[in-house]
Order: structure tokens, then C-alpha cells, then sequence
């Protein structure tokens, strides 16, 4: 199965979640973003001891092509916006997996990708769009937000869940733990999220074998 995490937006939180979920899932993570924050990350892992995923980066279309026809189970951590690279990614793709925030360039950017995601799935009608709202603040603006998320989600998308905006997310991330290992709130909204994914991500497998 493939997971990619991609926005047509930075700054959403791509890497942290790709990270936390290659390595509790134990898939392959590929990084295709130039800045290489996620295969940094794995390679500290590796050299921590953890040896449950593989990590690797690619910087061609074509070989992320292959890579991603291939049998292993990857976790795809895209650069922004719609180059090549990442464009080829999305349209193979198992489970599209969209972060986001709540801020109004946010929802633009937003609109942007799920356009762009029902146009892969109406070419692949087996691809499954997951939206996560990342950072979240306690706002007013925030929680509307959010609750429109919530009750749009179905036929275009999956509602994955949320994470709050907290300095332990980013405190786990910069000392290469996953989400799950940083205790607290944080951990217990990642592990929705990786449970949905996981639940997902058997039910793909059951098809296929």
C-alpha cells in the first residue's frame, strides 16, 4: 500500500506526520522533498536502533515511479505544491492523505488539493482521499473550521482526525521520537489517526491478496 502525504501548500506538517507513521506502521519512508527533513529523521532512527523501516530519497519522476509500483508498503512524505515528482506520487497513490490548517490561505490551498485529488480518483476510482487537520488552535475560527470538516467529509474525502496545536509535536519530532512515543494529548489524537490509517491499510491489504 501506498500512503502519500501531500498539500498543495507548505507548512502543514507533512513530515511529522509521514515520520511518526512510517515508523509505527514499519513501511518504507521515501522522501521526496529536496529538503530531505524526513529522511534525515529516519536515518537518526537507524542509528538510535530503530530498524523496523526503511528510508530512502528520490529526486526523479521516474524513479519514484518504480519505487512506488513495487511490492513494499511505502509512507510517501511530497514536497508542496504540484511538480512532477510529487504529482507522480499522488496518482499512485493507495491512500492520499491531505494535512491542513485552519488559516484562510489554508482553505484556499485546501480547495486546491481536493480538486486535484477527485481528479486521481475519478482516474483510479479505488484511491481513498484522507483529511487531517494538523496544528489545530482553540479558536472560535478553529472549530468552525473544523466542524465543517467534519461535516463535509464522506463521499469526497475520510476524516482521519486532528492534532492540536502543541510544542510537544514539534518537541518529538526534533528529538527523531514518533508522535506515539511523546506521551500525553499528543499521542493519544496521533493514535486516531494511525489507527484509521492502520485499519485502512489491512483492509487494502485483505483485498489485494
Amino acid at each position: 500500500m501506498n500512503i502519500v502525504l501531500w498539500a498543495d501548500k507548505g507548512g502543514v506538517g507533512k513530515s511529522t506526520l509521514a515520520t511518526s507513521l512510517a515508523a509505527t506502521l514499519g513501511m518504507r519512508l521515501l522522501d521526496l522533498d529536496p529538503q530531505g527533513d524526513s529522511l534525515r529523521w529516519g536515518r537518526a532512527r537507524h542509528e538510535a536502533g530503530d530498524e523496523s523501516f526503511e528510508v530512502m530519497a528520490i529526486s526523479t519522476a521516474t524513479d519514484v515511479k518504480e519505487v512506488l509500483l513495487s511490492t513494499t508498503s511505502t509512507v510517501v512524505d511530497c514536497p508542496p505544491g504540484q511538480s512532477e515528482i510529487a504529482l507522480t506520487a499522488v496518482a499512485l497513490a493507495d491512500l492520499l492523505i491531505i494535512p491542513c490548517r485552519t488559516g484562510d490561505s489554508d482553505m484556499v490551498a485546501l480547495g486546491r488539493s481536493l480538486d486535484l485529488a477527485r481528479r486521481v480518483r475519478k482516474a483510479r476510482p479505488e484511491v481513498q482521499i484522507g483529511l487531517i487537520l494538523n496544528l489545530a488552535r482553540e479558536t472560535g475560527r478553529a472549530k468552525g473550521v473544523e466542524a465543517a470538516l467534519r461535516a463535509q467529509a464522506g463521499q469526497d474525502y475520510l476524516w482521519l482526525g486532528r492534532l492540536g496545536a502543541r510544542v510537544g509535536i514539534e518537541e518529538a519530532y526534533a528529538s527523531r521520537r514518533t508522535l506515539l512515543e511523546a506521551g500525553g494529548a499528543v499521542a493519544y489524537e496521533f493514535r486516531g489517526i494511525w489507527d484509521m490509517v492502520q485499519k485502512i491499510n489491512e483492509s487494502h491489504d485483505s483485498l489485494a491478496s
